[in-house]
């Protein structure tokens, strides 16, 4: 099977960037509103930013940096790197929401657990469609459960 399983430039922004910027505004918000003697203070800031900075660091605990071949899956997260081998691989879905992401879904526990998500590379298509690299991957999983029925 040769499919194009990369991760998009962007993932660093969601994974790194991201967090960041949403967690470093809430400490701040927090802080005026602790030390600063700031008049009719506005909550809604910090009743928005404390869900939004969690949020995002959940978010970015759950993507991963994939590259793909012929046989293998190469995850990597904050600190680890595991080679999953393609055959484990469930079922694959595409999500067109906060960013367009890909879940692989595996047989076996990884170091990851039993699903992975990562931004894939961008591709230009219709708003709503899925994306062409979960296309191939369900026809290569096809294939292996025909091969694997014989």
């Amino acid at each position: 099977m040769k499919v194009n399983l990369t991760s998009n430039s962007s993932t660093y922004f969601w994974k790194y960037f991201f967090p960041f910027i949403m967690t470093s505004t809430f400490i701040y918000a927090l802080y005026a509103f602790l030390f600063m003697s700031v008049e009719n203070y506005d909550f809604s800031a910090l009743l928005f930013l404390f869900p939004a900075s969690i949020f995002s660091i959940y978010y970015a605990f759950s993507l991963s940096f994939v590259q793909g071949d012929n046989s293998y899956l190469y995850v990597k997260g904050f600190q680890k790197t595991e080679k999953i081998p393609l055959v484990i691989i469930k079922d694959i879905s595409f999500r067109d929401w906060r960013t367009k992401e890909i879940t692989i879904y595996l047989n076996k526990n990884s170091t990851f657990g039993k699903k992975i998500v990562f931004i894939p590379y961008s591709k230009w298509f219709l708003f709503g469609s899925e994306h062409p690299v979960v296309s191939e991957v369900k026809a290569y999983l096809k294939r292996i459960d025909s091969n694997q029925e014989i």
